[in-house]
This record gives C-alpha cells, sequence and structure tokens, in this order.
C-alpha cells in the first residue's frame, strides 16, 4: 500500500535544498562574483588604477620635495658653510692687515728719528761762524762762542693720537695691548755770545752791542747753490742779550755782554712732529 508524502517546509527552503552546492570562486575573495562584480560593485580594475595612481602621487610628492624643500636647504647650508669660511677668511686678513699696519708704523717712526738725528736742512756751524764775523761792529770783539745741547725724550704726536684713539674704542672691541709710544729726541741746541763793546761813552758802548744784535737779526747771505741763507735759520727767537754791564779791563771801560740763541727743535727740522709731555 503505497503512503502520500506530504512536504510541509516553505517553497524558498524546498528550492534551497534541491540546488546543489557550488566551490567558492577567487573572485569571492575580492569582493567579486561569477559575473565579473562583487557584492559592493567595485571591479579589480579600479584597484589595478588606483594603486599604480597612488605609487606615482607619492613619487610626484617627493620629486617636489626634494627640489622644492630637502635640495635648497641642502644648497643654502652648503653656502652658509662658505660663507662662514669666507668670514673667518676675512677675519684671519685683517688681523694680518693690521698687523701689517702696525709694523709699517713703527717703520716710518723709527725712520723719523733717523731723519730728525741726521736732518738734511741741519745747522752748518762754521757757516754761523763766518756769518757773525761778517755782523761784528767796530769796537766790539768776541771773547767767547759755545753751544750747548739740551736733549729730551718726547712723544710724537701721531703717537698720542694713536694713544687717544685707542683709549676711545670700547674695552670689549678693542686691542687689549696698548698702542706702542713713539719717542723721538727733541734736540735744542743754544748758542752762546760772549763779547765785549769799547767807547768813551756808556751810550755809544750801550749802541755798539745792540747794533750788533740787530746786525745778526737782519743778516743775509748767499749760500754756495745761490740760494739766500740768513743767519736766523734755524733759530727760534731774536738774540736775547742776558746781559750788557760796565766792566773795568786794565783800566778801561768796557761794556761786557752776553747774547743767547737758541735753535728751533731739530726734530721739527728733520720732518719730526714731537710733542713735549
Amino acid at each position: 500500500m503505497s503512503m502520500i508524502r506530504l512536504n510541509l517546509l516553505p517553497q524558498d527552503e524546498k528550492s534551497r535544498r534541491r540546488r546543489p552546492s557550488r566551490p567558492s570562486s577567487p573572485e569571492s575573495h575580492f569582493g567579486g562574483g561569477g559575473g565579473g562584480g562583487s557584492g559592493d560593485g567595485t571591479s579589480p580594475l579600479v584597484y589595478l588604477v588606483v594603486i599604480p595612481a597612488f605609487l606615482i602621487a607619492i613619487g610626484a610628492f617627493a620629486y617636489i620635495y626634494y627640489t622644492d624643500v630637502y635640495q635648497p636647504e641642502q644648497e643654502r647650508d652648503q653656502l652658509q658653510g662658505n660663507l662662514d669660511g669666507l668670514r673667518a677668511e676675512v677675519s684671519e686678513l685683517e688681523g694680518q692687515y693690521a698687523n701689517l699696519r702696525e709694523a709699517l708704523y713703527q717703520y716710518e717712526q723709527q725712520a723719523r728719528v733717523i731723519d730728525i738725528l741726521m736732518p738734511e736742512n741741519r745747522i752748518l756751524w762754521s757757516e754761523k761762524l763766518y756769518q757773525i764775523a761778517q755782523c761784528v761792529p767796530d769796537n766790539v770783539y768776541i771773547t767767547h762762542i759755545s753751544v750747548n745741547e739740551t736733549v729730551n725724550e718726547v712723544e710724537t704726536i701721531e703717537s698720542i693720537e694713536a694713544r687717544l684713539a685707542w683709549e676711545g674704542q670700547p674695552e670689549e672691541t678693542r686691542n687689549p695691548v696698548p698702542p706702542e709710544p713713539i719717542l723721538v729726541p727733541s734736540i735744542i741746541q743754544t748758542l752762546v755770545i760772549d763779547g765785549i763793546a769799547y767807547s768813551d761813552e756808556v751810550d755809544e758802548r750801550i749802541g755798539r752791542v745792540l747794533q750788533f744784535r740787530d746786525n745778526l737779526f737782519n743778516h743775509v747771505g748767499w749760500g754756495e747753490s745761490g740760494q739766500v741763507r740768513r743767519f736766523m735759520d734755524h733759530f727760534a727767537d731774536a738774540p736775547r742779550i742776558e746781559y750788557n754791564r760796565i766792566r773795568d779791563v786794565a783800566g778801561v771801560w768796557v761794556n761786557e755782554f752776553r747774547m743767547v740763541l737758541p735753535t728751533v727743535d731739530l726734530a721739527s727740522m728733520g720732518g719730526g712732529t714731537p710733542h713735549s709731555t
């Protein structure tokens, strides 16, 4: 006797049971289905386009960063290093220049001292004696002539100015060692003329002494090369009468006198510019 079978499952369940199960395809791992798509509709070709584009964008960004940021910074650092090196060289050259300038200054001062000691226009005392002989009036007799010399060391004006300039600089920037003072000899020679004037009259004797003084002051001659040579050349002041007094010499009344003529500073004659301290 045959039995009647009744299927009480829902219609959807019946269809599922009837279909055999299929093995999963490789596309399912990428979200794709058997028809070249996925459940979200993204195709594998999208990844094949996006990933290279992404890599290209990264490369472009790296290139732009290298050319616009990294490379300029490298060049700037290199230029800064070169600039620092040049500054160090300039500083070294400035120090060498300062040393050379100081050495030149010392040499010039030493050369000036030599000029002072051996001036081209030095006093020729033999010429002065000849000029004195031409200036002596009648009845005036020279009894003694001498030249006294006074030598002092004085600082040159340039040396004083250099020292004052150094003192005026800020202590943090100036050379810690002050400039060496330059001393030159200051040579003053003094001509002393002793003599007597004879006459019966006192006023006439005094007049002869004054005439002798005026003759020395106004004397003008000519040198071997034809240049004008005055007796007062190289003397600082007019002849000064230190004394003019009456004296009895072997029963004869005379006026005994002394004239003093200091020279100019021989440093100025030799081109120097000393300054007393």
